[in-house]
């Protein structure tokens, strides 16, 4: 059977792993290792499958399989494996509505960063949605507010609150329903890179999940390889090797990071992925090219046989302690058995003495606890009894209480009511000697103004006599002075009368002065 039957099988037979035999064909192109096998390599090949197996029930029995060496390995299969560059982050952007594309905003190839906008849809329906959405939360807010307020003044009931309430969060919902529409109107780009295909037009009318942009980021890329899987023990997440890429014939150093957990069976590969150590502009995504393995089998093999005879040493040593450690160990449990008997003997005595103790502690605990009880019985009894009496006491105490204070309020209404009386007679009795005693006054009154008035008409004839002869004495001085007095009297008389006659003259002359005025003026 020649190479292209065996691939045609293959295909036909395990159409999954076409990818995986891309990549085994490439090996071909390279002048690679997919050739037919002589018999006798075939021989060979079906006895190592046999001592595999063999290796395999010889692990499950406990036995240790030893790894690979580098000779089991083809050097062919290591030295030329073929590898496809691709981007650790690309992803095909969709529409998450149905709408009309407004605009596109990438081109192919043109680099953009995250968060721009690379399409946009036409927005305005669910714009204009989104504003009657706030104006509808705006009322409804508004509502509930006065429905509460209205609750608060018992004008509304709660089934109104919790209704109006209802529709206030029904409005909101819609309002972020409509924003969140809204903003699927703008297409943006998840993470900075490259627009690879460009799938809409303007005008263009899409529906929801349609592809509308595919998106690469070419700064971080990954080198997708599949090596054979025998020579999968001699590499690690940290392990480095070298890529030569056909289309820009450089070498690039690229670290394994990622390797899948399932070995294909048809070809025997394993699929791994590596980061790109040193990338560069001229690098994208797609490219191909082949990677030497030869170098880390080779190193990978030298680290085993320096660990397996450090690790054949370090047994050694091992056994060698763990002789001196038994040995030590036989002694140290000799020791303990020994402490470990004296220490029960001891601890069975300790532990009669201690049980003996505890019963006797547990007849004394009991007897006090029944004690206790006992008089917590009677303290209870007698406490009971107690409130009992207690509260006959305070409710014939509060009866009594009920029956003094009602004759102790009749007395006092009794008592008001005849002090009132006693008050009111005291009252006219007071009046009535008021007015004896105002009586008796003024009698006494008048008979000391009538005694008073005697002694003042005594003083005042004896005054007047007195007041007759000094008077005469007086009129006689006062009749010269009355005569000069006259005469000045008259004097100033005269001189008032001929002023008043002046004033009357000038005043009669002010008026005939006006009315002639007044006359000429009408």
């Amino acid at each position: 059977m020649d190479c292209s039957q065996i691939v045609k099988e293959l295909i036909l037979k395990t159409p999954s792993n076409a990818l995986l035999l891309t990549g085994f064909i490439g090996l071909l192109v390279s002048g690679g290792a997919i050739h037919a096998q002589p018999s006798t390599e075939k021989n060979q090949s079906s006895q190592k499958s046999e001592s595999v197996k063999a290796e395999a029930r010889a692990a499950d029995n406990g036995a240790q399989q030893s790894p690979p060496t580098a000779a089991s390995i083809d050097a062919k299969t290591v030295s030329a494996v073929r590898v496809l560059i691709q981007s650790e982050r690309e992803t095909v952007l969709s529409s998450q509505m149905q709408g009309k594309v407004k605009m596109v905003n990438a081109q192919l190839g043109s680099r953009f960063s995250a968060g721009t906008v690379l399409v946009a849809l036409d927005c305005d329906e669910h714009e204009a949605r989104l504003r009657s959405s706030d104006a509808e939360l705006i009322a409804t807010e508004a509502n509930f507010k006065t429905k509460k307020g209205l609750f608060e003044l018992s004008s509304a009931s709660e089934l109104e609150v919790v209704e109006a309430e209802a529709a206030k969060n029904r409005a909101a919902a819609q309002v972020d329903l409509h924003r969140t529409q809204v903003r699927y109107c703008l297409v943006r780009a998840p993470f900075s890179g490259m627009a690879a295909k460009i799938r809409v037009k303007p005008h263009e009318n899409v529906t929801a999940n349609q592809a509308l942009i595919d998106i690469v980021d070419q700064s971080k890329l990954k080198a997708q390889l599949h090596v054979p899987s025998n020579a999968l023990p001699y590499m690690s997440s940290d392990t480095v090797f070298k890529i030569r890429v056909d289309e820009t014939g450089r070498v690039y150093d690229a670290r394994l990071n990622r390797t899948n957990s399932r070995v294909d069976a048809a070809s025997q590969t394993i699929e791994i992925e590596a980061t790109i150590l040193t990338p560069s502009v001229k690098l994208t995504s797609g490219m191909s090219g082949t990677a030497d393995l030869t170098p880390l089998v080779l190193a990978e093999e030298r680290r085993r046989e320096a660990a397996q005879k450090a690790k054949m040493e370090q047994e050694a040593k091992a056994k060698a302690a763990a002789e001196a450690k038994a040995q030590r160990e036989a002694e140290a449990k000799a020791k303990r058995e020994a402490a470990e008997k004296a220490k029960r003997e001891a601890a069975e005595k300790a532990k009669a003495d201690k049980e003996a103790k505890a019963k006797a502690a547990a007849e004394a605990k009991a007897q006090r606890e029944a004690e206790a009880k006992a008089k917590r019985e009677a303290e209870e009894k007698a406490k009971r009894e107690a409130v009992e009496k207690a509260k006959a006491e305070q409710e014939a105490k509060a009866k009594a209480a009920a029956e003094a204070k009602a004759q102790r309020e009749a007395e006092a209404k009794a008592k008001r009511e005849a002090a009132e009386k006693a008050k009111r007679e005291a009252a006219e009795k007071a009046k009535a000697e008021q007015e004896a005693k105002a009586k008796a006054a003024a009698e006494a009154k008048a008979q000391r103004e009538a005694e008073a008035k005697a002694k003042r008409e005594a003083a005042e004839k004896a005054k007047r006599e007195a007041a007759e002869k000094a008077k005469a004495e007086q009129e006689a001085k006062a009749k010269a002075a009355a005569e000069v007095k006259a005469k000045r009297a008259e004097e100033a008389k005269a001189k008032r009368e001929a002023a008043a006659k002046a004033k009357r003259e000038a005043a009669e002359k002010a008026k005939g002065k006006l009315e002639s005025a007044g006359q000429g003026k009408s």
